[in-house]
């Protein structure tokens, strides 16, 4: 991500914050890709190929319908921007359809799952096939 974000090239890797505790008992906090190994960037030809000539980007994945990669992504960053515990999901269970109708993530659309017993709301990556999840109560949620 450096050397793309010093080439110029513009590109959106979500990260989350985790929280360590050391032998010492300190706390630390570090930054991690959501998605590990993927960085999306919307580029031209030319933007394309001077990433690739970072050599960092190991595959470049065309993008069949880049509106419904946005939109997932937009989801993505305001789950992120809420600073509310993530769970990344690797596979995707079916669910109900839901939008969170309460809250700063008002108007959100995702699907409901279960998980250890409790309510989480999963915004899906659909490029992916992954997703990040986060717990909400069953009252902000209605069906879509």
């Amino acid at each position: 991500m450096r050397r793309l974000a010093a080439a110029g090239i513009p590109f959106y890797a979500p990260l989350i914050a985790r929280r360590l505790r050391s032998a010492t008992g300190r706390t630390r906090v570090s930054h991690v890709p959501l998605f590990p190994g993927y960085v999306f960037s919307l580029v031209d030809e030319d933007q394309r190929r001077t990433a690739l000539e970072t050599n960092t980007v190991a595959r470049w994945l065309p993008i069949v319908d880049g509106e419904a990669l946005v939109e997932d992504l937009r989801a993505v960053k305001r789950l992120v921007d809420s600073d509310r515990p993530l769970s990344p999901e690797a596979r995707l269970e079916p669910g109900h359809d839901v939008r969170v109708r309460s809250g700063v993530l008002r108007g959100l659309d995702g699907r409901v799952v279960r998980r250890c017993g409790r309510e989480r709301l999963v915004v899906a990556v659909r490029f992916l096939n992954q997703g990040v999840s986060i717990e909400l109560e069953d009252v902000d949620l209605e069906r879509d």
